[in-house]
């Protein structure tokens, strides 16, 4: 999906371009993206349109690849030599010219300014698992040779969203909880805490997190709190890495930072509370106000020590 723009048009290099739409039949006129809320076993038959937008001839490849979250947060689709065993291996492509829809992938040659549409079905297989399975339709310039561009520039994709109907399972874990603290060189005012984490779609529900990083002292003294942050979709399976910042925070010795993060589903239709918690404790030493206070315990010892020299004297 990479080089993409939002109309599906690939405009990363002017010598190849071509746009990817959904083909309109009885599964809707339109559509952004392919969303199938399917039982196991079912089979859907459908389309994909490639429109050149080239002055030269396209030689492009049409394949299927699963999709998953990265560690920062976007979408993307497994390289298309890796095996595939979600969702893009249910995909099987056809001719444009017709015949069996029996391939694992196909190639297309694209004239100047033709359209061509390309048939495919989604095979789901018997013992699918219940929930959201993604994938992305491909497709990829042909070299010379008649190999894959490796270049992330010569791909583009639309997503494709398979729902097995059955029992959901909306999960989130927060794990590997850390924070570290940086305080103010002015003892007179607050530093700051930074909280990492990692977030991970344990379910089998696309799930679009917020989260909520929360901070207090001893007895909840000093607390304070982040901004709710919504993040983007995660996959089933997908994690991501989260690193949140919190100003305000004075050292109390000891600082106790909680994380709490809520999902929605953005598949599959549920209503279950989804909500993750963990907890950490550090060590914040207030090290300036001791060094201030030895200082004055040092000073206030030792004008009375020198006051009593002086009267000895």
């Amino acid at each position: 999906m990479s080089g993409a723009g939002q109309d599906g048009t690939d405009t990363s290099d002017g010598s190849a371009t071509w746009a990817l739409a959904t083909a309109d039949g009885d599964l809707g006129t339109g559509r952004a993206d392919y969303s199938y809320p399917v039982v196991a076993g079912e089979v859907v038959a459908d389309g994909i349109v490639l429109q050149s937008q080239s002055d030269a001839t396209l030689k492009l490849k049409v394949y299927a690849a699963d999709a998953y979250t990265t560690a920062d947060g976007l979408a993307a689709l497994r390289p298309a030599a890796e095996k595939r065993t979600d969702a893009g291996g249910w995909i099987a492509f056809g001719e444009p010219s017709g015949g069996a829809v029996d391939a694992a992938s196909v190639q297309v040659q694209l004239e100047p300014g033709a359209s061509v549409s390309v048939p495919f079905e989604v095979r789901v297989p018997e013992n699918a698992s219940p929930g959201d399975h993604a994938a992305g339709i491909v497709t990829s310039v042909l070299d010379e040779s008649g190999a894959v561009s490796a270049q992330d520039s010569h791909r583009l994709a639309l997503q494709v969203y398979v729902a097995v109907a059955g029992e959901l399972k909306p999960e989130l874990k927060v794990s590997e909880l850390r924070i570290s603290a940086q305080a103010s060189a002015n003892p007179f005012s607050s530093g700051q805490i930074t909280v990492a984490y990692t977030l991970t779609n344990s379910g089998n529900v696309r799930l679009v997190p917020t989260e909520q990083v929360r901070l207090a002292g001893p007895a909840g003294i000093g607390g304070s709190e982040g901004a709710a942050n919504t993040l983007p979709e995660i996959l089933p399976g997908s994690y991501v890495t989260r690193q949140v910042t919190v100003a305000g925070i004075f050292p109390l010795f000891r600082t106790i930072a909680e994380v709490e993060v809520s999902g929605v589903a953005a598949g599959a239709s549920t209503e279950l509370p989804v909500v993750a918690r963990e907890r950490v404790t550090i060590w914040t030493i207030p090290w300036l106000w001791l060094g201030l206070a030895l200082i004055l315990i040092a000073v206030a010892i030792g004008i009375p020590a020198v006051r009593a020299g002086r009267s000895d004297r």
